[in-house]
């Protein structure tokens, strides 16, 4: 059926980790509501009593649950309370928070649909999933493509029929995230369509589909050129994994550089949302927004102070940046010795190291550049400072660059250079510690509230620009430390710890950490990280037609990494988690109490490449665990992913549950090893089961399309 001006209703279900409707949620919400004549927002957990009343001034009716059920019961319960109105309208919109937007308008979007003779619609559809996913029975529709669930449009056809009514009085429960995708997301499209109902999705995808299952997520800026007013949220934060295992890696950078010039996107909503709520390591790889110090134009760089610290080299850079004509700053403690340069000033913060007083130099910007202790190779200290200036700036024109991207962000608190893979400093990439301090780093990081493995790697040297008012938040929050830990913490750490754990704490008082880059530095660090590609590639005898992931598996078998996560939020996205290590190759044995307010648990047996697991089992005995991304049998379970995982079903929260496995063993993903695999556990193997689940698949599907035809 087509529309011509539609009454519509709208249920739009929301979660938040802290129960905040920011403006990146409330143009999306905002934007559905106005399409609306009657609204309902049903919210899952908490909610801020200021967010709830931006909510109802929109005119929408909140309703306040528990966060159970997924946003799938969210829905139930909004169309419980819209009751008998669901007779008067033509359109109900079911729509939840893990999509922002509009991008352009979201009207012209569903006017361009009031076109089309359907009965029920969505934006986007995911790709059939095949056999492998219906193999386990709990997915019976999934060799069909389906409407993604994070935006429904039911028209009156479909709402007055007694299969509207019987598919969510039949709702069954929901306990974790395969029952969110497999009894609902998976089960809908098709649910409908066999009680004869036709649908469509705004955006086409359907030639995009032989390239990616999930099109929204592995080609949004394509789906952007489509005409889709959404995008997934998580494509702010998606890890290396993801990137990698479905794009060439570049598929959030090219969203975030569409949306600054996107109409009706307020890029600073979103960046204050993502500061909020994500890491900054995460949003370093995902967005890879770096301030450019040799293209575009240029500020006056007169509010800025280039500040000294203590080292072999700080003569040289005082004189250099006088010779600029910057302002220029010695910084040091009381007591540490310093070689006087004419024109420069002197500031001293007392017992304190200097990154922790930043805020003692009076500018509005803060260029400092890095320093290494005289104790260590001068070749060190020569090194961080180049690399500094390839990537902070070191011309007058680069400093105002720096400083025109300050100023066009107004959340932008912090720039600092890519970690260095040169000399002695490649060892530290990725966080690794001698034993002491990393002691000191991770109390640190707990009296600071945040995860020390969440920290970004920090360059050589901690040069780093800066606001004064962010160093002044950052020299507050270090205060407020207990004494002990704070004592400790100064006397151990160096000052790129302190640079790392800045890249923490700053998103959570509010500011984005960026990082600096040349064109010579991202020519050389291309050229470097190709040839340690090659040499890592030789030592760890990787071979053609082998992913990242793979080649990892070849080099670290040493230990695994099993981890335990529990979902206490709108999915695992938030969820809180455990972590075992235990060797690979052997058995295993997790023991672990659920949090009460658990929604649901999955188990990952290690992180980063395939897995064999055999002879998994769980306790108590009445729940069960199965593979979410893998294929059993006969005891044994393969994981083609990098991100292998179970879920666990039944009564688990505020119980002690454990997990014993005879052997958790790496796999490479790749075709050959694959074959490796089913010739170890014969025909009937779990790579000849996947296959043969496949092939079933496309014999149900040729068979439908015969009784069609």
């Amino acid at each position: 059926m087509r529309l011509d001006s539609p009454r519509r209703a709208l249920v739009f279900a929301f979660h938040d980790v802290d129960g905040i409707v920011d403006d990146a949620y409330l143009a999306y919400v905002s934007a559905l509501v106005a399409l609306a004549e009657r609204s309902i927002v049903v919210v899952n957990g908490g909610l801020e009593p200021e967010s709830r009343a931006r909510l109802e001034a929109l005119g929408a009716t909140v309703l306040q649950r528990s966060n159970e059920g997924y946003d799938i019961w969210a829905f139930k319960a909004g169309l419980d309370a819209l009751g008998e109105h669901l007779a008067e309208v033509d359109e109900l919109l079911v729509a939840n928070s893990s999509v922002f937007g509009p991008v352009g308008s979201l009207a012209d979007a569903l006017a361009a649909m009031d076109a089309r003779d359907v009965d029920f619609w969505g934006m986007t559809r995911h790709a059939a999933l095949g056999g492998a996913a219906s193999g386990r029975g709990r997915a019976p529709r999934a060799e069909r493509a389906h409407i993604q669930s994070y935006f429904t449009a039911f028209r009156s056809s479909v709402l007055r029929s007694e299969a509207f009514r019987a598919y969510w009085r039949d709702l069954p429960p929901i306990r974790d995230y395969a029952d969110a995708v497999q009894a609902h997301e998976m089960v809908m499209t098709g649910y409908f369509e066999d009680a004869g109902f036709s649908w469509d999705t705004l955006v086409n995808t359907s030639d995009l589909e032989p390239f990616a299952e999930n099109p929204l997520i592995a080609m949004a800026p394509a789906l952007l050129d489509r005409g889709c007013p959404v995008f997934k949220r998580r494509l702010l934060y998606v890890g290396a994994g993801g990137l990698l295992a479905h794009t060439a890696g570049s598929v959030s950078r090219q969203l975030w550089q569409r949306l600054r010039d996107a109409p009706g996107v307020d890029i600073d909503a979103l960046e204050r949302h993502a500061a909020r709520t994500m890491r900054s390591a995460d949003l370093d790889l995902a967005l890879q927004d770096f301030v450019s110090i040799d293209t575009g134009p240029a500020d006056d760089a007169s509010t800025v102070a280039v500040v000294v610290l203590p080292g072999p080299l700080a003569a040289q850079q005082a004189s250099g940046m006088l010779a600029a004509g910057m302002r220029t700053v010695l910084l040091a403690r009381d007591g540490d010795a310093l070689t006087r340069v004419d024109g420069a000033e002197v500031v001293r913060t007392g017992t304190r190291p200097p990154h922790l007083a930043l805020a003692s130099v009076d500018a509005e910007l803060l260029y400092v550049l890095p320093s290494i202790d005289a104790a260590r190779h001068e070749a060190d200290a020569r090194i961080a400072f180049e690399h500094a200036r390839q990537a902070l700036g070191w011309e007058r024109d680069e400093l105002g660059r720096v400083a025109r991207a300050f100023r066009e962000s107004a959340l932008l608190g912090m720039v600092l250079a890519p970690p260095s893979p040169a000399r002695n400093f490649y060892g530290g990439i990725g966080g690794a510690r001698p034993e002491r301090r990393l002691a000191a780093l991770e109390a640190a990081c707990g009296a600071l509230g945040v995860d020390a493995r969440a920290l970004a790697d920090a360059a050589p040297g901690a040069g780093l620009w800066i606001r004064r008012a962010t160093a002044a938040q950052w020299s507050a929050a270090v205060d407020a430390m207990p004494a002990a830990e704070r004592d400790r913490a100064e006397r151990r750490l160096q000052p790129h710890d302190w640079l790392a754990i800045m890249t923490a704490v700053l998103p959570r008082l509010g500011w984005r950490v960026r990082r600096g880059i040349s064109r010579d530095l991202a020519e050389t660090l291309a050229a470097v990280s190709s040839a340690a590609y090659a040499s890592i590639n030789r030592a760890a005898g990787a071979v053609d037609g082998e992913g990242l992931e793979a080649t990892l598996a070849r080099v670290d078998q040493r230990a695994i990494t099993a981890t335990v996560f529990f979902d206490v939020g709108p999915g695992f996205a938030h969820a809180t988690s455990r972590s075992f290590e235990r060797r690979a190759g052997g058995s295993l044995e997790v023991r672990v109490r659920v949090p009460e307010d658990a929604l649901g648990v999955r188990f990952d047996p290690l992180e980063g490449a395939g897995a064999l697991v055999e002879g998994i089992l769980i306790e108590p005995a009445e729940l069960r665990i199965v593979p979410l991304n893998g294929t059993r049998s006969r005891g044994v379970d393969l994981f083609s992913s990098h991100d292998p995982a179970y879920l666990v079903s039944g009564p688990a929260a505020g119980r002690e549950i454990v997990i014993r496995a005879e052997r958790v063993e790496r796999i490479s993903v790749d075709a050959s090893a694959l074959e490796l695999v089913e010739r170890r556990f014969g025909a009937g193997g779990p790579v000849a089961r996947a296959r043969h689940l496949a092939m079933r698949a496309g014999s149900k599907a040729v068979r439908r399309l015969r009784r069609r035809g």
